[in-house]
């Protein structure tokens, strides 16, 4: 159970009162601090983290999401961990983030895979999906139960291309899905498989197999913050 920070407020006023060492001082400061994190962002970070989170929250990604899903979706403290995992590999640093994963899947366990879109650098085209949709005029209710469909289907209608895979075997899965009439998927693919994914697509595109099988895709070809290519594409049934 999370402390509560009025409670941890008034030991450390008591212990100010009788004079107790600098060192139990310190810890309540420390417990005040995790509890105050808590209650803001979810979990029980330091302040570095705390900062990195807050800065997060203004961001116009972040921002979009909140007015797409609504402000009290469970899975938005987890998007923003996964931003700012997203973030930090884009300016290729990196960031200890194992504790809050470990509290998170304690609390509930697929946040993770919320927490891990942004370690994959996907997180992004997803909240980019739900505000197209929400131009669709989609409500809240709507697009907050589009997002639980993702999380909840995520390992099911995602590939993440590997290098060592050949264009039909990206070409065979994505056969596969519109075989089995898969109303939504993604593929992924990261640096030197960023062409696989691309030439697969672009393969299936020219054979004429997405207009046979009623679905349309959009893809996106851009470079991280590191100049590595990253594919992404969308697919979906008519």
């Amino acid at each position: 159970m999370e402390d509560n920070p009025q409670e941890i407020l008034k030991e450390l006023i008591k212990s100010f009162g009788e004079g107790v060492g600098k060192e139990v001082t310190a810890r309540l400061l420390e417990r005040l601090e995790k509890a105050i994190n808590f209650h803001r962002y979810g979990f029980s970070v330091n302040s570095e983290i705390a900062d990195y989170l807050a800065t997060i929250s203004k961001k116009d990604i972040f921002v979009r999401l909140k007015d797409c899903v609504g402000s009290s979706h469970w899975a938005l403290p987890y998007c923003r961990v996964g931003l700012l995992i997203d973030e930090f590999n884009e300016q290729g640093k990196e960031i200890d983030i194992q504790s809050i994963k470990n509290e998170a899947y304690r609390k509930k366990r697929k946040s993770v895979t919320v927490i891990n879109m942004g370690t994959t650098k996907v997180i992004k085209d997803i909240i980019l999906y739900l505000s197209e949709l929400k131009s669709e005029d989609y409500t809240k209710e709507e697009l907050a139960e589009e997002f639980d469909y993702i999380i909840d289907g995520w390992d099911r209608i995602t590939v993440f291309v590997k290098k060592e895979e050949s264009v039909s075997d990206i070409s065979d899965k994505i056969l596969r899905f519109m075989t089995a009439r898969e109303r939504l998927f993604w593929v992924f693919g990261y640096a030197s498989a960023a062409k696989i994914g691309w030439s697969a697509t672009s393969k299936l595109n020219n054979l004429g197999e997405f207009h046979k099988h009623s679905y349309v895709f959009f893809s996106d070809n851009q470079k991280d913050g590191q100049g590595l290519p990253k594919f992404s594409c969308r697919f979906k049934l008519c």
